[in-house]
């Protein structure tokens, strides 16, 4: 089905097959591309991880919150990868002290609800990054660069 809908918009759009478009999906999808590799290494261990997507947030909304106080990229995205680090290991803790399937899954499902619950509300994406243009689709559906709100 993913290759029908890439070969329809391949044929129906001048812009898919472009190099830079197809450069812009690539690293659009490497984020849940590798956690998708990594929770189906979980279901072939016969487990199962409900968490994934709300400690991604978790880690992603941390990492942003320290480089809007003047943190370094690096050291946020190292402290936002080291949060993401500890969640997971208490939530395999906690599904390792909860032998049943079954309560393994409430174990992760409450996981997930608490990394939800703890990501803070009104977080402002980090100041532009050097060399890094952000863009919008303009009113036409052209991507155009986006501007600093005032």
């Amino acid at each position: 089905m993913l290759v029908l809908l890439c070969a329809a918009l391949w044929v129906s759009t001048e812009s898919f097959g472009t190099k830079e478009n197809l450069l812009n999906i690539t690293k659009q999808t490497a984020v849940i591309a590798i956690l998708a590799i990594a929770e189906t290494y979980v279901i072939i261990a016969a487990g199962i991880d409900l968490a994934v997507g709300s400690v991604l947030a978790l880690s992603g909304v941390s990492a942003c919150l320290l480089m809007n106080r003047g943190v370094g990229v690096a050291p946020a995205v190292l402290a936002g990868v080291l949060r993401e680090a500890g969640v997971g290991l208490e939530l395999w803790a906690s599904g390792r002290l909860t032998t049943p399937a079954e309560r393994a899954r409430a174990a992760t499902l409450a996981g997930a609800g608490v990394s939800r619950w703890i990501v803070p509300t009104g977080a402002e994406p980090p100041e532009p990054i050097p060399g890094l243009t952000l863009v919008r689709r303009g009113p036409g559906g052209d991507l155009v660069p986006l501007e600093a709100s005032p």
